[in-house]
């Protein structure tokens, strides 16, 4: 009874990733905000366009998650507070000392975890990585941004939308500030506000840069983005985009550093099956019981020359649900540890395992370029994940409530697949051949 306890609530979060719900949203919000004009050449409906994104992507975002109480409370709040942080952001650029660099080559990324240092593209090679984010204003960036609003206006009134925008600005504002960059480097398909600010980037002649950090889906909370340069892993989430309504022009499939280390030393490895270790990575979905159970189930079908390794999520440790899994398997006398990331870098972790499980997280992805098995655990009711893109795969395997143990048993016992089919799928999500395309 070890496995029940700890999950007497089953309050997991839906995120809906079914695609006909997301594709009605999509394009209810393209035919009411976008003319037909939508890819205009002039500098001004560029500019237009880029706001209108941000609000669409914005209302794509309230539509699927519906606060029906929280967001007028948080209107409320941003009304009472956009006043004197504005204020307080003009205030603090009047005694900002600049360290401005002496010329315009270097190029800056906002760095919220040290691990995205590892999938910047191999061309930045002079990047200035901030740590810690400065906010400040200037009066002309009031005058931009006011511009820039103007052009929605009619569309949307949000609090929190202009609350957002403005506080994003002013990180953006500080940077260019003090460094006078060419480049300005972040990870935001998913914000709402990243259009607008790749706009006000423009006033400035500094370039908006955005590199795909985790896998996606189609989903309309990343919908309508656009940057100067978007670098996407593969042709499959470049089609993706596009189909969510981003402009084509701006994608550029990168090499990944970190799925091409992966794949160089991964997909030609030989004997791997001598390691029999199951690497369980575990995100946020698996705290429902529905997918504990799919996970008990796996493990018990394992031979005692197996080992269980658990590692947690880098965000939220989850100590109690990951013990849980460690209990589970001393019970059915199965090898158990539990890696934090401090422990050893996920890409070791994969390379030293020959099956890799989770829910929806990135390292399914990033096994199974690495020539690995992957085990995804799978529960439509609770989320809705795309498993029908692997459907031609030969090493990727979808566990679910109807699948049988004869299933599971076969899967496990029989060694991955290196054909030239599977690679030419891997290809299609990672460019871990190693050339640049746009």
């Amino acid at each position: 009874m070890i496995f029940k306890k700890p999950f007497h609530f089953d309050g997991l979060k839906k995120y809906d990733y079914s695609y006909i719900t997301n594709k009605v949203i999509v394009n209810c919000y393209a035919r009411r905000i976008f003319s037909k004009n939508i890819d205009a050449d002039s500098m001004e409906d560029m500019q237009k366009t880029r706001v209108l994104r941000s609000c669409a992507q914005y209302m794509c975002q309230i539509d699927l998650f519906k606060y029906p109480i929280i967001l007028p409370i948080i209107n409320i709040v941003s009304i009472i507070l956009i006043l004197p942080a504005v204020l307080y952001l003009l205030l603090k650029r009047l005694f900002l000392h600049t360290q401005v660099s002496k010329n315009r080559k270097s190029t800056v990324m906002f760095l919220h975890f040290l691990w995205r240092r590892r999938i910047v593209p191999m061309q930045y090679d002079d990047v200035v990585f901030i740590e810690k984010i400065h906010r400040s204003l200037s009066v002309h960036d009031l005058l931009t941004v006011n511009r820039l609003f103007q052009h929605r206006y009619h569309i949307l009134f949000s609090p929190l939308f202009l609350s957002k925008c403005i506080l994003v600005v002013s990180a953006y504002s500080d940077i260019i500030a003090r460094y006078k960059p060419r480049n300005i480097i972040n990870f935001t398909e998913g914000s709402f506000y990243s259009s607008f600010v790749t706009a006000y980037c423009e006033t400035h002649e500094v370039k908006h840069v955005n590199i795909m950090h985790g896998d996606r889906f189609f989903y309309a909370g990343n919908a309508f983005c656009e940057f100067h340069e978007f670098h996407v892993w593969g042709e499959y989430y470049r089609n993706l985009f596009v189909s969510l309504h981003c402009p084509p022009k701006q994608f550029i499939i990168s090499v990944n550093p970190v799925h091409k280390y992966l794949f160089d030393r991964g997909w030609n490895q030989e004997n791997i099956n001598m390691f029999k270790i199951l690497l369980v990575t575990f995100d946020y979905y698996m705290t429902s019981s529905i997918f504990f159970k799919l996970l008990r189930r796996l493990i018990a079908t394992l031979d005692k020359n197996w080992s269980v390794i658990i590692r947690p999520h880098y965000i939220r440790a989850y100590k109690k649900h990951c013990n849980t899994i460690y209990l589970l398997c001393k019970e059915l006398g199965i090898s158990c540890s539990i890696k934090t990331p401090e422990d050893n870098t996920i890409e070791n972790a994969i390379l030293y395992s020959q099956i890799v499980v989770s829910v929806a997280s990135t390292t399914l992805l990033d096994a199974w370029i690495a020539g690995r098995k992957v085990i995804c655990l799978y529960a439509p009711e609770k989320v809705i994940y795309p498993v029908e893109r692997f459907e031609s795969s030969k090493n990727v395997f979808v566990l679910e409530k109807n699948s049988t143990n004869e299933d599971i048993k076969h899967f496990i016992d029989e060694p991955p697949i290196r054909s030239y089919d599977e690679l030419m799928l891997v290809s299609q999500f990672s460019n871990v051949k190693g050339s640049t395309t746009t």
